[in-house]
């Protein structure tokens, strides 16, 4: 029978530990400044989210103009074919994920999908 337990001391090698402390204060500072300085991280947010939203879509081979793509993600204009449809959707995942709630509540499974009609352009 295989012990997990020290196999798992094997993997925490010194380099690896000073990695993951690099990375708990790296993002201490980011929090930090976030907190500081809102407004210059809101642009990069808002980039962060049309970069990841234009990926993720281009890996399923839907993709649109990049200025109907701005305009989907920051909800100024409404999608006009099925692409543009998913590309909202993913658009309302994200936002989803990214806003703050006051607990921490868990969504059942499949939450996103229980509104198949939601973003359609019909």
């Amino acid at each position: 029978m295989h012990n997990y337990g020290e196999s798992g001391q094997e993997l925490l090698t010194t380099q690896t530990v000073n990695l993951l402390n690099a990375v708990h204060e790296a993002k201490g500072r980011q929090n930090t400044q976030l907190r500081i300085r809102p407004k210059l991280a809101e642009p990069l947010l808002h980039m962060a989210r049309i970069q990841s939203t234009d990926a993720s879509n281009r890996i399923e081979g839907i993709s649109t103009t990049d200025k109907r793509l701005v305009g989907i993600v920051s909800e100024k204009v409404a999608p006009q074919n099925r692409a543009e449809e998913e590309i909202a959707g993913y658009r309302d995942v994200l936002n989803t994920i990214h806003t703050p709630t006051r607990r921490a509540a868990v969504p059942p499974p499949y939450q996103h999908h229980n509104n198949p009609t939601k973003n359609t352009c019909r």
